[in-house]
Protein backbone atom coordinates (compact mmCIF):
# COMPACT_ATOMS: atom_id res chain seq x y z
CA UNK A 1 0.00 0.00 0.00
CA UNK A 2 1.37 3.40 -0.98
CA UNK A 3 1.27 6.18 1.61
CA UNK A 4 0.49 9.76 0.70
CA UNK A 5 3.47 12.13 1.27
CA UNK A 6 1.38 14.22 3.68
CA UNK A 7 0.62 11.12 5.73
CA UNK A 8 4.29 10.24 5.89
CA UNK A 9 5.17 13.80 6.99
CA UNK A 10 2.51 13.69 9.70
CA UNK A 11 3.81 10.33 10.89
CA UNK A 12 7.37 11.69 11.09
CA UNK A 13 6.09 14.63 13.16
CA UNK A 14 4.40 12.23 15.58
CA UNK A 15 7.65 10.27 15.98
CA UNK A 16 9.50 13.43 17.04
CA UNK A 17 10.58 13.85 20.58
CA UNK A 18 9.65 16.79 22.76
CA UNK A 19 13.01 18.49 22.25
CA UNK A 20 12.68 18.30 18.46
CA UNK A 21 9.18 19.80 18.62
CA UNK A 22 10.43 22.60 20.87
CA UNK A 23 13.24 23.34 18.41
CA UNK A 24 10.79 23.48 15.50
CA UNK A 25 8.57 25.89 17.43
CA UNK A 26 11.55 28.12 18.27
CA UNK A 27 12.65 28.25 14.64
CA UNK A 28 9.08 28.81 13.48
CA UNK A 29 8.63 31.75 15.86
CA UNK A 30 11.73 33.54 14.60
CA UNK A 31 11.45 35.85 11.59
CA UNK A 32 15.10 35.14 10.75
CA UNK A 33 17.16 31.95 10.40
CA UNK A 34 18.80 30.86 13.65
CA UNK A 35 22.09 29.29 14.69
CA UNK A 36 22.16 26.28 16.99
CA UNK A 37 23.31 28.58 19.82
CA UNK A 38 20.43 30.99 19.22
CA UNK A 39 18.02 28.05 19.40
CA UNK A 40 19.70 26.93 22.63
CA UNK A 41 19.25 30.41 24.12
CA UNK A 42 15.63 30.66 22.92
CA UNK A 43 14.84 27.40 24.72
CA UNK A 44 16.80 28.37 27.86
CA UNK A 45 19.12 25.40 27.52
CA UNK A 46 22.70 25.68 28.75
CA UNK A 47 24.33 22.88 26.76
CA UNK A 48 24.84 22.94 22.99
CA UNK A 49 24.57 19.14 23.00
CA UNK A 50 20.91 19.54 23.95
CA UNK A 51 20.28 21.23 20.60
CA UNK A 52 22.92 20.44 17.97
CA UNK A 53 22.14 16.72 17.45
CA UNK A 54 18.38 17.37 17.32
CA UNK A 55 18.85 20.17 14.77
CA UNK A 56 20.94 17.83 12.63
CA UNK A 57 18.21 15.18 12.84
CA UNK A 58 15.57 17.72 11.84
CA UNK A 59 17.67 18.84 8.86
CA UNK A 60 18.18 15.23 7.77
CA UNK A 61 14.44 14.54 8.12
CA UNK A 62 13.65 17.55 5.94
CA UNK A 63 11.90 19.62 8.62
CA UNK A 64 14.65 22.24 8.81
CA UNK A 65 16.90 23.54 6.07
CA UNK A 66 20.41 24.96 6.33
CA UNK A 67 20.24 28.33 4.60
CA UNK A 68 23.67 29.78 5.12
CA UNK A 69 26.43 30.49 7.58
CA UNK A 70 27.32 33.20 10.05
CA UNK A 71 29.91 33.83 12.74
CA UNK A 72 29.02 32.47 16.17
CA UNK A 73 28.73 35.23 18.78
CA UNK A 74 30.61 33.20 21.41
CA UNK A 75 33.24 31.16 19.58
CA UNK A 76 33.84 33.34 16.52
CA UNK A 77 33.58 30.24 14.31
CA UNK A 78 31.46 29.82 11.19
CA UNK A 79 28.19 28.08 12.05
CA UNK A 80 25.06 27.09 10.18
CA UNK A 81 21.82 29.01 9.99
CA UNK A 82 18.59 27.02 9.85
CA UNK A 83 14.99 27.78 9.02
CA UNK A 84 11.86 25.75 8.41
CA UNK A 85 12.10 23.62 5.30
CA UNK A 86 8.34 23.55 4.85
CA UNK A 87 6.15 26.59 5.58
CA UNK A 88 3.75 26.18 8.51
CA UNK A 89 0.79 26.41 6.14
CA UNK A 90 1.95 23.24 4.38
CA UNK A 91 2.70 20.99 7.34
CA UNK A 92 0.89 19.41 10.23
CA UNK A 93 0.68 21.45 13.41
CA UNK A 94 2.27 19.75 16.36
Amino acid sequence: MTRHPNSLAAYETLKMGLRQRRILRAVESSPDPLTDRQIMWALSYTDMNAVRPRVTELVQAGHLAEVGNTTDAVTGRRVRLVTLAVPATQRELF
